[in-house]
């Protein structure tokens, strides 16, 4: 888990070389979900803290970069790049999702200072635990 916090504001965008992958998630709709967390010396978010929970950590990085969209290579000085889309709020119950729904602003928000990233390896071992225990996780 990474602890992190704006410092500063700085324009974020997609590379042109990402080309006829971005042009194809544009058009099915998928765009506007897959988020990129480029780790490294640049972004808007500082990375006060990494902590690892189970198994293995990331490495250490001064700041965070969170772009909507795909990132198609490590920008120069870039350590690690996470890729995802949101999605359906899977492991909330009604009353949960509709509390956060209530309090929650978009990603991205200029309001927000502090964050933690909660990086999970959805990998097959994931995807045999029992939905109950994936929920526990988070």
């Amino acid at each position: 888990m990474a602890e992190i916090s704006r410092r500063r504001i700085v324009a974020a965008g997609l590379s042109a070389a990402a080309g006829a992958s971005a042009q194809k998630l544009e058009r099915s709709g998928m765009i506007s979900r897959l988020y990129t967390f480029v780790a490294g010396k640049t972004g808007e978010w500082s990375v006060a803290s990494t902590k690892a929970v189970i198994g293995e950590s990331l490495p250490t990085a001064q700041r965070l970069a969170v772009v909507n969209g795909p990132v198609p290579a490590l920008p120069t000085g870039g350590i690690w790049a996470l890729r995802g889309v949101t999605s359906n709020t899977r492991y909330t119950t009604r009353s949960e999702k509709e509390a956060l729904t209530a309090k929650q602003s978009n990603l991205g928000r200029p309001t927000a200072s502090r964050a933690a990233l909660i990086p999970i390896r959805k990998n097959a071992a994931w995807w045999d635990l029992p939905q109950d225990e994936r929920r526990r996780v988070f």
